[in-house]
């Protein structure tokens, strides 16, 4: 990992994304997708509004270029894993989430600790919460997996990486 930033205080007093939980907000997402900003500007906002430190790593070799589709995908999973993540890990106290590159995918990871986001080993499309990210990752050539043990939950997506829009 190349980067490591921790998200400033965000939000603002009218921005009540993850004010309660169930709350959706959906934050537009710009015509030319840069994931990095788009997720600097979610974990500002869930950071500022739930009082969860947020922390994201951007791999040095995360392509300065997504494509539109992909990059759309990747903010609406992490939308959603957050917005999961809040209303069924009350207790967590901080988000970690990472922006890797594999040969033919991108990845996005978020790690929260503390509570139970799905039941361990539950896959994605088990759980009505969690279905969307299931279907926009495979949609983009890719998966998604949780993973929760009680100390935390990890959600894995996967896209395939756009042709042509290498580092």
């Amino acid at each position: 990992m190349s980067e490591k930033h921790e998200a400033g205080e965000g939000g603002s007093a009218d921005d009540e994304r993850w004010a309660a939980p169930g709350a959706i907000l959906r934050l537009p997402i710009p015509r030319s997708v840069d994931l990095v900003s788009s997720a600097w500007a979610l974990l500002g906002r869930y950071q500022g509004n739930t009082g969860v430190r947020t922390r994201l790593r951007v791999s040095r070799h995360w392509p300065q270029r997504i494509g539109e589709e992909a990059g759309a995908a990747l903010h609406r999973i992490l939308e959603q894993a957050l917005e999961h993540i809040q209303t069924r890990s009350e207790s967590a106290s901080h988000v970690d989430v990472e922006l890797e590159s594999e040969r033919d995918r991108l990845v996005l990871v978020v790690r929260a600790d503390g509570g139970q986001a799905a039941q361990a080993g539950t896959p994605a499309d088990d759980e009505p919460s969690l279905r969307r990210l299931h279907e926009w990752a495979i949609a983009h050539g890719g998966n998604v997996v949780v993973v929760s043990d009680g100390a935390g939950t990890t959600v894995r997506a996967t896209v395939r990486r756009p042709g042509g829009q290498d580092r």
